[in-house]
């Protein structure tokens, strides 16, 4: 996936305005580092490249981060950090821009629920500790498909 979205580069950069990858492309790498499985040193392959791909989306100005995308990336630092404080200190800054760009949506947060209990916790707007979609700001989900329940 990453040597495609480097062809797609290398091809905008020789001058194929047409080849130029979308946010859909920049997820496609995200959720092939989510599922990389074997040694230790694949799996930290894989978040170094997912690392770079977020790092890429976010400097490139003529693409918008979705909420596919951050969810993809929640499942990348879910599955391939085992640090828990680690991986918690970054799910809570990624939900941090995702609230800031909008981007909170139920599967999101039911992502969030699994791979960084104590973000979504933090969250909590019950006596239980659950989030409830619709008490949250909409301000958090305007560029999202929200529908309140």
């Amino acid at each position: 996936a990453k040597a495609l979205l480097q062809k797609a580069n290398r091809q905008v950069e020789s001058g194929n305005a047409r080849a130029k990858p979308d946010a859909s492309l920049y997820t496609a790498v995200l959720n092939a580092c989510a599922f990389t499985k074997g040694s230790r040193d694949n799996r930290e392959t894989a978040l170094a490249i997912a690392q770079e791909v977020e790092a890429e989306l976010h400097a490139n100005q003529s693409l918008c981060w979705d909420s596919i995308f951050a969810n993809t990336l929640f499942q990348v630092y879910g599955y391939l950090i085992r640090d828990e404080s680690e991986r918690s200190r970054l799910s809570s800054g990624l939900f941090e821009r995702c609230c800031e760009k909008g981007l909170v949506s139920r599967q999101l947060l039911s992502t969030l629920r699994k791979f960084a209990p104590s973000v979504y916790s933090g969250l909590g707007n019950t006596k239980k500790g659950e989030v409830h979609f619709g008490n949250l700001p909409a301000e958090w989900s305007r560029n999202t498909k929200r529908t309140r329940k």
